[in-house]
């Protein structure tokens, strides 16, 4: 068998939690992968970034890797340089990506595809849905309800429910969309600023004081949880991409029980979904205890990006994150 080229990144997976999958790590020499980015939409940019770091971390490693960028139009050449790769190594955020789109595509064409299929990857990018499955599991969630795109249903509610109160659009990513309504004079600018990026409905809910985390989720297990701590009003699009002043806790210094909670809801959440491969779960901890706010099917691979920032806590530089959420796509 051809063997990597980076011996010690193959250690360093054998020495880890994830030992189990070294030796598809090792086959995908064998393998054409082609790293899916670009998209549509806001989220359109970032899915470059990520695209681009993943291309650059596979090619360290293997020798037959492409960079396809999908841009929504030219569907007939994308089938046919997907039918040429053996695995497809999914950067897409936002629409086609996120929302099962491209998932459904992959698997009629059957090539094996990194992350969540179809079911898990729609659940998860429609938070009304994914709300509406944590209630029913029992995973807990802030107060909210999911409005029609209608400035007068969020004053109907805003009044109902008191401020403050965050809106975002249930259907976008990044925190494209995301407001914090303190102040009555402030609902007109949030809805605004929602119903730009939002294509479905909007979902309302009570803002929760208390410590915001994000838990990574590799395969099965859970990588060590972040705590963020932005110098803006929340982590908002430029927090989580431009701003340089966030701070981040690798691991998150929490009590042990709080963080295996919030490990167990993590991983919950993840399943409840139907997601699989690799993910991440935002959540808040509250004076009452963790609060799920969403899960992620296809977090960000930039260079502010929150699971490869677990992941390297967790012992794995980045290219060995890319090779095992590959390796997972073609043991699934």
């Amino acid at each position: 068998m051809k063997v990597l080229k980076n011996s010690l990144l193959i250690e360093a997976i054998s020495n880890s939690p994830w030992r189990s999958l070294a030796g598809e790590v090792e086959a995908l020499e064998r393998r054409r992968v082609a790293v899916l980015m670009g998209g549509v939409g806001d989220e359109r940019e970032i899915s470059l970034l990520s695209g681009r770091a993943v291309f650059d971390a596979l090619r360290r490693e293997l020798d037959d890797v492409i960079a396809i960028d999908f841009n929504g139009e030219d569907a007939p050449a994308l089938k046919t340089l997907l039918d040429r790769a053996d695995t497809v190594f999914v950067a897409l955020h936002g629409r086609y990506g996120e929302d099962g789109a491209i998932q459904a595509c992959l698997d009629q064409l059957g090539v094996p595809y990194t992350g969540s299929g179809p079911h898990g990857s729609r659940c998860s990018f429609f938070k009304d849905v994914s709300r509406r499955m944590f209630l029913s599991a029992g995973i807990p969630v802030p107060e909210g309800v999911a409005i029609p795109l209608e400035r007068r249903c969020l004053l109907e509610h805003t009044g109902r429910m008191g401020l403050p109160l965050v809106l975002k659009p249930v259907d976008s990513g990044s925190s494209i969309g995301v407001s914090i309504i303190r102040r009555a004079e402030d609902i007109d600018a949030a809805f605004d600023k929602a119903v730009r990026a939002a294509r479905q409905a909007l979902l309302l809910e009570r803002y929760v004081e208390g410590r915001e985390i994000t838990i990574g989720i590799l395969g099965n297990k859970t990588l060590p949880p972040i705590e963020l701590k932005p110098a803006r009003e929340f982590y908002d699009y430029e927090a989580k991409y431009i701003d340089d002043r966030t701070v981040y806790i690798v691991p998150a210094q929490l009590p042990p029980v709080s963080a295996a909670l919030a490990a167990e809801l993590a991983l919950r959440a993840f399943s409840v979904l139907g997601c699989s491969g690799f993910g991440r779960v935002d959540m808040i901890i509250s004076s009452a205890g963790p609060l799920v706010l969403e899960v992620n099917s296809i977090p960000g691979f930039t260079s502010h990006s929150l699971l490869p920032m677990a992941a390297r806590a967790a012992g794995l530089d980045f290219t060995a994150l890319c090779l095992l959420i590959t390796a997972l796509a073609e043991k699934d």
